[in-house]
């Protein structure tokens, strides 16, 4: 299991909190809104990884939170 210090990235927090407030987005939106940093796709990658963020092959591509991605959101957001 991921330590929770894996989220120390400034991009990475970025990211979620996107995600938590846009709902299912596609990597375009988070480039554009985000960063469009040449780390973005790895850091994507890596919140995929840890199971925080789900890539929907069905459905574009979209990305949005799994259920612990959810649970983590929700917590930056009401820890601001």
């Amino acid at each position: 299991m991921a330590s929770i210090n894996v989220l120390e990235s400034k991009q990475l927090l970025s990211i979620l909190l996107f995600v938590n407030e846009h709902g299912p987005c596609w990597r375009v939106d988070i480039y554009e809104n985000v960063s469009w940093n040449t780390n973005i796709p790895k850091n994507i990658a890596l919140l995929e990884e840890i199971r925080l963020l789900f890539m929907d092959e069905d459905d574009r591509n979209s990305i949005s939170f799994t259920e612990s991605g959810r649970l983590v959101g929700f917590q930056l957001v009401i820890s601001n």
